[in-house]
Parts: C-alpha cells; structure tokens; sequence
C-alpha cells in the first residue's frame, strides 16, 4: 500500500512539476509584454519539449518584431534549449536574425552568470573553514583565539 500511495504521489509531483515549468514559460513570455491570442496561450501553456519550441516559433512568426523579447524570455524560463529556440526563432523569423541572435546570446550569459554566482547571490564567497573562532568573526581567523 506504501509503495502504492508513494508511486502515485511521485507520479503527480512529476505531472504537476511539468505544467509549471509549462507555465513558466508562458509567464515569461507574457511578462515580457508580448500579446498573445488565447490559442497561443493555451499552445504556450500545454507544449513541451519539440513542441513548445515550435509553439514558440509560432508565436514568433506571428509577432517577428517582438521575437528578441520572446526568445530572451523563453531561454530565461528554458536555459537547456536553448539551441533550439534560437533556430526554430530565426527560422521563424529570418528577417530578425540577428537581433534574435543577439538576445539569445544575451540570455545565455545571463542564465551562466546567474547561475555562477550560486546561492550567496552577488558572486560573493563564503568561507568554507570549519574551524570555530573565539572572537565570532568566523572560522580560520589568524588572531589569537580567548581563552573563554
């Protein structure tokens, strides 16, 4: 029964994490105030994979002056992908490839930096001795500790 109740739990976990990274990606377009029809939206929202880079495409197609928004948003939400969303974009819109080669490029080093400054968040370090000091500076302090 244990094994019953956790194979469904971890099956709905699995469905319910997918619709949210789909969700993502929808709220990162529309955030970056691109207006879409309520097909584009539900297309946008149901897609994955192959099949929300060509919803994407499609998207682009529709509004190739806002193609440069779309595919920052889309890598931003779909960093592994984004090779593909970059030409299915140009593609789909040939007469702003460049300025879609430009964003995505931008939001490849944006995705990279952000993910290099990791959990401190400003690319600070933080200090890995396990050594406790007596003053409560910090581990590894070169002062001379309190006989306390």
């Amino acid at each position: 029964m244990r094994k019953t109740l956790f194979s469904l739990s971890l099956a709905a976990a699995l469905v319910s994490g997918q619709a949210f990274a789909d969700q993502v990606t929808l709220s990162a377009v529309q955030a970056a105030g691109v207006a879409l029809t309520d097909a584009q939206t539900q297309s946008l929202g149901a897609a994955e994979g192959e099949a929300l880079v060509q919803a994407l495409a499609a998207v682009i197609a529709a509004n190739p002056a806002a193609a440069a928004d779309i595919v920052t948003a889309a890598i931003g939400a779909n960093p592994g992908m984004a090779d593909a969303i970059t030409a299915a974009a140009i593609t789909a819109a040939p007469g702003q490839a460049d300025a879609i080669a430009a964003a995505s490029a931008e939001a490849i080093a944006n995705n990279s930096a952000s993910t290099a400054t990791g959990a401190t968040g400003s690319g600070s370090t933080t200090s890995s001795s396990s050594i406790p000091s007596g003053s409560g500076s910090g581990g590894g302090s070169s002062g001379n500790a309190s006989p306390n």
